[in-house]
């Protein structure tokens, strides 16, 4: 049969003449349709034509098309590489949704430094005597801020 015969050949090196002669056998063999989506050569052998497979190109293009930037917002605490081995795309088209979407970098490194400069913040005034306490805690409250904006994908920067 034709699924067969194709099947069985060595795929991109079939000759013109081996595609030629396949169709020949093809119609040849008898096929009737059985209903308008299965057609079934005498054997009882389903010819019904394959889908072509996408190139992974493709499916990340499709893929990457959907994404919105609260589904990326939920990986921002991970680096870039990371964050795009989760989302199974490459972390080059990672940067360009983000580009596209009015943000310039991702946000892990940022997000992780203000967690330093916050912790810092908090063991000063742990360890301090209560003198300039509300100024750090203004601080730290900005800083909270900032970094649940930079978490929500908020700011570009």
């Amino acid at each position: 049969s034709l699924a067969n015969s194709l099947c069985t050949s060595a795929g991109p090196e079939l000759s013109r003449n081996h595609l030629v002669e396949a169709n020949a056998n093809f119609f040849q063999s008898g096929v009737h349709e059985s209903n308008s989506s299965n057609m079934i050569d005498q054997r009882g052998t389903s010819l019904v034509p394959v889908k072509p497979i996408k190139s992974s190109a493709a499916a990340q293009r499709e893929r990457t098309g959907k994404l919105k930037m609260s589904d990326l917002a939920k990986h921002f605490h991970l680096p870039i590489n990371a964050a795009a081995k989760e989302l199974s795309i490459c972390p080059t088209v990672l940067k360009k949704i983000c580009r596209r979407n009015g943000m310039r970098r991702w946000p892990h490194r940022k997000i992780k430094s203000i967690g330093r400069i916050i912790a810092t913040l908090e063991q000063t005034i742990a360890e301090g005597a209560g003198e300039g306490d509300e100024g750090i805690l203004m601080e730290i409250n900005m800083l909270k801020n900032e970094r649940a904006q930079l978490c929500t994908g908020l700011l570009g920067d």
